[in-house]
């Protein structure tokens, strides 16, 4: 059975099923004084930190990178393209100094493999200011 979309000129005419279609995950979280930044990433950010950070095992991804992002504000100030770009260099560098230092031992070993390959990273740093507290 074809579907209406299938004569659309966005799908092909031989599609057979719907597309795919994404189901967000919505969360509400109350702000208070204690937020400082919102960070928006993907998932190459989360799983890059994850398999290259071992305190990621203990404190989690959120809160290694939270800690990068507010090490780099400090440093940088306030130009928040500056302060998600280091920060993104800083994981690329322990995601690739994790590998090297894996794969000398052993390159099958766990984090070796977890680490042979990153995904694209994004990240998106902003600052909730007093207004929004």
């Amino acid at each position: 059975m074809l579907h209406s979309y299938c004569n659309s000129e966005f799908f092909p005419s031989h599609a057979s099923d719907p597309p795919g279609t994404a189901k967000p995950s919505v969360t509400s979280v109350d702000i208070d004084r204690s937020f400082l930044y919102l960070l928006v990433m993907s998932d190459g950010v989360y799983k890059s930190i994850e398999a290259a950070v071992d305190e990621a095992q203990t404190i989690g991804a959120n809160q290694v990178l939270a800690n990068m992002v507010h090490k780099h504000a400090q440093m940088q100030g306030a130009e928040f393209r500056s302060i998600a770009q280091s920060t993104l260099d800083e994981v690329v560098h322990l995601h690739e100094e994790a590998f090297q230092r894996s794969a000398q031992q052993d390159v099958r070993s766990p984090k070796a493999t977890a680490c042979h390959k990153r995904d694209d990273m994004t990240l998106i740093v902003s600052q909730i200011t007093d207004t929004c507290r």
